[in-house]
C-alpha cells in the first residue's frame, strides 16, 4: 500500500475519479461522499505527494440529503484539462441532473447543468471520446430507481442529446452503471454498461458502439450473484 487517507467521516464508503487537474501531469483524485441517507453531496480534491495525500480543496456541491454524490472527469472543452462532472447521488429526491465544474485552485465553478433523465434517484455518469472529435462526451446511465429500466444517453459536451439505448432488457430494472474508454485501440470509446443494483440483477457487462451497436458482453463473477455489477476502464499495465 503506498498510501491510506480518510477523506469523510462518514458511511457507505466513497464514490472516486481521477484527473489531472491542472496539468502537472499527474492525476489528482476525486472524492465525493457515498450514499449514505444522511449524506450531502460534498466533494474533495486530494494530491499524491509521494508520501502522502494532500487535500486541495473541499466544497459542498448538493446540499441536501443527495446519498452522496457521484463524479467523473473529462476534456469537455478541448482547453487539455478535464472538468469534474458531478450528478446528485442516489437518493429517492435527488434529481438526475449533471453539472460540468471547471477547477481552480479558489475551488470549483459550475460551466453548465442539464438533465439527463425524468425521475430522481439521480444518474451514473462516464466520459469519453466517442465520435473523435477530441472532446469527450458525457455517457449518462440511468438512476437506481427500482422502477427504472436500463437507458443509456450520451450528449454532446454543450448537453445536447445525439443518441440513446437499451443495454438490457425491460426486465432488469435499478438502472445501469456506466464507464467508457477505447477498447479497440481505434481512436474512439466504446460504451461499456453495468446491471444496476438490482437484487435479480446478475453482474452482466456489455460493450458497445456508440451508436448503441453491442459488440461483446461479459458475466464479471461466477455464481447467482445478484445487485448487478460497477464498471470502470483503465489501463493496467504499459500498453
Amino acid at each position: 500500500m503506498m498510501a491510506e487517507y480518510t477523506a469523510f467521516d462518514t458511511r457507505y464508503g466513497l464514490t472516486l475519479s481521477a484527473g489531472d487537474l491542472d496539468g502537472d501531469w499527474r492525476d489528482e483524485l476525486i472524492v465525493g461522499m457515498g450514499p449514505d441517507p444522511k449524506n450531502s453531496g460534498i466533494l474533495k480534491v486530494l494530491k499524491y505527494r509521494g508520501d502522502g495525500f494532500t487535500e486541495l480543496m473541499s466544497q459542498t456541491l448538493y446540499s441536501d440529503r443527495t446519498y452522496g454524490i457521484n463524479t467523473t472527469t473529462g476534456d469537455i472543452d478541448g482547453d487539455g484539462l478535464p472538468e469534474i462532472i458531478t450528478t446528485p447521488g442516489p437518493g429517492p429526491n435527488s434529481p438526475a441532473t449533471v453539472t460540468v465544474w471547471k477547477y481552480t485552485t479558489d475551488g470549483l465553478t459550475e460551466h453548465f447543468t442539464f438533465t439527463a433523465f425524468d425521475g430522481m434517484y439521480g444518474a451514473n455518469v462516464a466520459t469519453g471520446d466517442i465520435d473523435g472529435d477530441g472532446l469527450a462526451e458525457i455517457i449518462t446511465g440511468s438512476g437506481p430507481d427500482p422502477k427504472n429500466t436500463a437507458l443509456v444517453r450520451v450528449y454532446k459536451p454543450d448537453g445536447t442529446l445525439v443518441n440513446e439505448f437499451t443495454p438490457y432488457p425491460a426486465k432488469h430494472n435499478y438502472g445501469t452503471t456506466v464507464s467508457a474508454g477505447d477498447l479497440d485501440s481505434d481512436g474512439v470509446s466504446e460504451i461499456v454498461t453495468g446491471l444496476g443494483p438490482g437484487p435479480q440483477n446478475e453482474p452482466l457487462v456489455k460493450i458497445f458502439e456508440s451508436d448503441g451497436t453491442e459488440t461483446g458482453s461479459l458475466t464479471a463473477y461466477p455464481g447467482k450473484m445478484g445487485y448487478g455489477v460497477n464498471v470502470s476502464i483503465g489501463r493496467t499495465g504499459s500498453q
